[in-house]
């Protein structure tokens, strides 16, 4: 089986910037929500610009990547969003829920990563 970083890293790029913001949040917790919105801003900001002059143009380019042209194994993204599933209510019931989130995302990669391209 083939794990295809690449299209895992474009597939899921904006979790990268999301997976900080949420560690920062956790380790320099602030009473006043007005610095989140502000980061999440930001965020949107770096993230459309990001996007609009290098993701769109190298999807165009490179017709492969293209989530459309993608093929998922469905019993692997089954049991893989099953094992997700089960492991996020776990880490929610006992109030972990930067790890929930950080599971979510990888899982995700993970999904993403193990697709082919279509022929």
């Amino acid at each position: 089986m083939h794990f295809d970083f690449k299209y895992a890293l474009l597939e899921n790029s904006f979790f990268v910037p999301l997976i900080i913001l949420i560690i920062l949040q956790e380790l320099f917790p602030n009473d006043d929500n007005r610095l989140l919105f502000v980061e999440l801003a930001l965020l949107l900001l770096a993230f459309s610009i990001y996007y609009l002059l290098i993701q769109r143009p190298f999807i165009q380019k490179t017709p492969s990547f293209k989530h459309s042209n993608r093929c998922y194994n469905d019993k692997l993204s089954f049991y893989l969003k099953l094992l997700a599933t089960i492991l996020i209510i776990a880490f929610f019931v006992i109030d972990q829920y930067l790890i929930g989130y950080i599971i979510m995302m990888l899982i995700w990669f993970l999904i993403d990563g193990l697709s082919t391209a279509r022929n």
